[in-house]
């Protein structure tokens, strides 16, 4: 490959140095071998392109998902007949999304991740006990609440969580 937008590229990747600075004092430049300049108008372009494979895999396993950002929601509708389906599908969805972000550098963190089990007070009690979602093994508890796009949402979607906290 040649041309000036590729020149353009690989001088925008390779031979980057970042160091810390806290008050006068300075660390020694180190050389990057991965990342993209933070702060860079490129940066968030790149990103999205780098994380693109992730909303391929949740469509390979039938998952949806929602990205924002570098937040991502994974989301399964549970019917009392294909259950153990599609939570078996969610599991190995998230096994393949974490190999994936430990494969290219991320890390898909247990202890920053929550679950919800979104339902209407009456349909609750028509399902079996739910197993809460597992990363790398670790379970996932389910929340009251989690908070997606400022908007936090109860079990039961009825906004009464986020009225009272505005």
């Amino acid at each position: 490959m040649s041309g000036s937008a590729f020149t353009y590229l690989k001088s925008y990747f390779t031979h980057r140095y970042q160091c810390v600075r806290v008050g006068q004092a300075s660390s020694s430049p180190t050389l990057c071998h991965t990342g993209v300049p933070q702060g860079s108008v490129f940066g968030p372009v790149l990103f999205s392109c780098y994380i693109y494979p992730i909303s391929l895999i949740a469509d390979a396993f039938g998952v949806g998902i929602q990205q924002y950002a570098d937040d991502t929601q994974l989301y399964v509708s549970l019917t009392t007949t294909d259950m153990h389906t599609r939570q078996l599908l969610l599991s190995d969805c998230l096994s393949a999304l974490h190999s994936w972000f430990c494969h290219n550098g991320l890390a898909l963190s247990s202890s920053r991740s929550e679950s919800i089990l979104i339902d209407t007070r009456q349909r609750v009690h028509n399902f079996r006990p739910v197993a809460s979602p597992t990363i790398a093994g670790i379970p996932i508890p389910f929340s009251e609440t989690i908070k997606t796009l400022g908007v936090t949402l109860d079990r039961n979607l009825t906004l009464n969580k986020h009225v009272s906290s505005l």
